[in-house]
């Protein structure tokens, strides 16, 4: 397994220990292209999440910026993580949040 792969599996890991929905999206030929490595509901909140291994060189894709984009126009909340502090600070946020309507930064 390729340690992005772990990383991703890490996360989707907690985000299920703490009650969420977490899908790792299926690449495919007929797949639409850039979209993130998870995708989490999260108490009602939706969450796309682009994993990237720390340290590394490179960031997000054209084609990853435009979907997380797409998410973020559409009213989700978009992540690029490294490391879980880039993802649990977003779950608590949205944990005291509670039943408002929007959580944005």
């Amino acid at each position: 397994m390729k340690p992005e792969d772990r990383l991703r599996n890490t996360f989707r890991d907690r985000i299920v220990g703490r009650g969420g929905v977490a899908v790792v999206y299926p690449r495919t030929r007929y797949a639409r292209s850039g979209v993130s490595d998870l995708l989490v509901c999260y108490r009602g909140r939706y969450l796309a999440i682009e994993v990237k291994l720390p340290g590394g060189s490179y960031g997000a894709t054209p084609s990853q910026v435009a979907f997380l984009e797409d998410v973020y126009q559409a009213g989700g909340i978009r992540i690029i993580a490294r490391e879980w502090d880039d993802i649990e600070p977003w779950l608590n946020v949205i944990d005291r949040a509670g039943d408002q309507p929007e959580v944005r930064p």
